[in-house]
């Protein structure tokens, strides 16, 4: 259904509410405005006449909180701008989704899809229309240290009926530049897997920009019909524009522009400022790309030949049982530095070939082995192994995705604690603070896949390192968890279906730390301790007293009632028969009133545990020294000697003894 025909369509019926004004109708799509990662429906506002629509996203994937922070602060009108988001439940899906509200665009979309062909443009139309807004936007973006990531055709716009006014759609619902084709991306980033992309800067969005120009000159995609493999090896090997567009009839003014933001060295890309130049008339000579050092012959793994020491690792990894062999025989050496003449990277292939420590009973050392030696032939290129490969700065939302693929996290885990994350990083961000920082952050990563305990583990990497993931408990997935304040009201939704499970697990438990940190990360580590039931129900009481209390709200009756059913054991743990019989007759009045933290002041009043510990302590000794009179009695009476006293004594006081530690590590269990 197209723009058009939804809006005369819309009846003004119902909808599926957000923010309590928005009305999303799922009966209402609008195809021509999807993306690869979300569907597009007409919009009905209750306080309003204006048309918007809204992008609806199923995955369980973060959207971008950097960019969504700056949103409403950006004041290009060039950029499409959310008016609202947050999460909705969806009925074709049965749970709740990620939904952003926009205006709805009057022109529609430039094209529905990359692969759906257009009317070539005019280089005037090109230059006048579409690059001035364009660059506005990343230099906007560029000024708050931000990148779009999002820069293709099938997300520009149209504000305008005439279509005049370009609008740049969204760019937060996906990760950076995970909806890019290959053609789009950088040759490192292309290399990467889509979700394990660096989220970049302006030169990245300068790059996708050319690429966009081309296909409007054009009016296709470049490089189309070419397989990824095969097109990053061309960028490698003939440089991005000749790959993209050297046996294309390029006009002589735009092929200046093209060539300086399609250029592969990053260093020589143009800034903002030389485009803003070009813009005004101040044109130069189209500038000749920098092309990496080229063998006179190359080298061949199975069917496929390399010239450059870059394609080659390129090569390596996508072949990589054939990779071992090529490696290890000393032709690669020999071929860099009398073929390539490239002693630097020689020295460097040397190094690492003469430290690895190849272990043929181990069965990643082949894998390892062709990491390395990658990374040492292309410094720039991704963290590869296996078949895992993500830009350091990707790490986070390739972790998102591998956690939902079959061994996943173990590649995840694997590759962490693998030399070569480290070396890419050191290799891309040299010695200084930016290296030191992400070692330390891949540090912090490897200590905590390491920690076993509720709060710690791969979950707890999932939520720190993506900040806005919702939370993946198979309680709460269905809810789309975001946010802390989303916690508490969530779990009282499934409260009320009286599950009988507990109502805590490994990713609410990592989801909570994540986000609370110093507040609950102490409690955490008496969740896991199934042999102890009082201190698992009174730790996670505990914690989620500590949530209402800072968030609210104020009442969650459904969830007190599920938690309360759980209690028994904590009010077991007290020694007093009528003070457990006072508990239990409370704790059901005191559960109704919806408050946590009431019914933990009730089962774990400090007053309470005082008077109920003395009180014990004091039977206890009582109770010893009555077994101690008795004993002597007995003894006194039968004749025993003093020696047989003393060693009736000792044993009184032995039990004595235990009945201490007994009293000190109950003491510890409830504290």
């Amino acid at each position: 259904m197209s723009v058009e025909e939804a809006v005369d369509q819309s009846s003004g019926s119902g909808g599926i509410s957000l923010a309590g004004r928005y009305n999303i109708l799922p009966d209402k799509p609008l195809p021509d405005l999807d993306s690869l990662s979300a569907k597009a429906y007409l919009v009905e506002d209750d306080k309003s006449d204006d048309s918007f629509f809204a992008l609806i996203s199923d995955k369980l994937l973060p959207p971008r909180q950097d960019i969504l922070l700056h949103m409403r602060t950006l004041e290009d009108p060039g950029i499409m701008k959310p008016i609202h988001w947050g999460g909705v439940f969806w009925p074709e899906l049965q749970r709740r989704v990620f939904a952003a509200v926009f205006p709805l665009p009057a022109g529609g979309s430039l094209t529905p899809s990359l692969s759906v062909r257009i009317q070539p443009m005019r280089e005037e139309v090109i230059i006048d229309q579409f690059v001035p807004p364009l660059i506005a936007i990343i230099k906007e973006f560029h000024l708050k240290n931000l990148a779009h990531r999002s820069i293709r055709p099938d997300n520009i716009y149209f504000g305008d009926a005439a279509r005049h006014e370009v609008l740049l759609g969204e760019c937060f619902i996906a990760p950076p530049g995970s909806e890019n084709p290959v053609a789009f991306e950088t040759i490192a980033n292309s290399q990467s897997h889509p979700l394990g992309r660096s989220v970049g800067g302006y030169a990245e969005d300068l790059y996708a920009l050319g690429v966009t120009l081309l296909f409007l000159l054009l009016g296709r995609l470049p490089g189309q019909n070419i397989e990824e493999n095969d097109l990053i090896h061309m960028k490698i090997e003939q440089g991005s524009y000749n790959a993209l567009a050297g046996k294309e009839r390029v006009p002589r003014v735009i092929k200046e522009l093209l060539r300086g933001i399609l250029t592969d060295n990053e260093d020589e890309r143009w800034p903002v400022e030389d485009i803003e130049l070009w813009i005004d008339g101040k044109r130069g000579s189209p500038q000749q790309p920098n092309l990496p050092k080229r063998g006179r012959r190359p080298i061949s793994i199975g069917e496929n030949s390399y010239f450059t020491c870059r394609s080659l690792a390129h090569g390596l990894y996508i072949h990589r049982s054939e990779a071992l062999e090529v490696i290890q025989d000393a032709e690669i050496e020999n071929w860099i530095q009398r073929t390539v003449g490239d002693e630097e990277m020689a020295k460097s292939f040397v190094d690492v070939l003469s430290n690895i420590r190849f272990d043929v009973s181990d069965p990643n050392a082949a894998d390892l082995t062709v990491s390395l030696i990658s990374s040492s032939l292309d410094p720039e290129g991704p963290i590869r192994y296996k078949e895992f490969r993500a830009m350091p700065e990707g790490l986070g939302s390739y972790l998102a995705y591998l956690y939902s693929e079959p061994s996943g996290a173990q590649l995840f885990a694997d590759t962490i604690f693998a030399d070569i994350t480290i070396l890419v990083i050191e290799s891309q961000f040299g010695a200084g603070g930016a290296s030191l920082g992400m070692t330390k952050a891949i540090e912090h990563i490897r200590s905590t896949l390491k920690q076993t305990d509720f709060g710690g583990g791969i979950e707890r990497c999932l939520y720190d390192m993506n900040p806005a993931m919702p939370c993946l408990s198979p309680l709460l997935k269905d809810y789309f968890v975001m946010d802390d304040e989303d916690i508490l009201p969530a779990m009282e939704q499934v409260a009320a279906k009286s599950p009988e499970t507990l109502p805590m697990d490994r990713h609410i438990a990592a989801f909570i730390s994540a986000r609370f940190k110093k507040d609950t990360n102490n409690l955490m580590k008496g969740l896991g301790n199934r042999d102890l039931p009082a201190l698992v129900v009174l730790s996670l009481l505990r914690i989620y007293s500590i949530i209402q209390w800072r968030l609210g709200p104020k009442k969650l009756p459904n969830l007190c009632s599920w938690i309360g059913r759980l209690l028994g054991p904590v009010i077991d743990s007290y020694h007093g028969i009528p003070l457990r019989k006072k508990l239990h007759s409370q704790l059901q009045g005191t559960v109704v009133k919806g408050s946590l933290i009431e019914v933990l002041n009730l089962v774990d009043d400090p007053n309470h545990r005082r008077e109920d510990e003395t009180g014990f302590r004091n039977d206890l000794i009582e109770y010893a020294s009555m077994n101690a009179e008795i004993a002597e009695l007995a003894l006194t009476s039968d004749g025993q000697s003093r020696e047989s006293l003393k060693t009736a004594n000792r044993i009184s006081a032995g039990v004595s003894l235990f009945i201490a530690i007994l009293i000190i590590t109950m003491m510890i269990i409830v504290a």
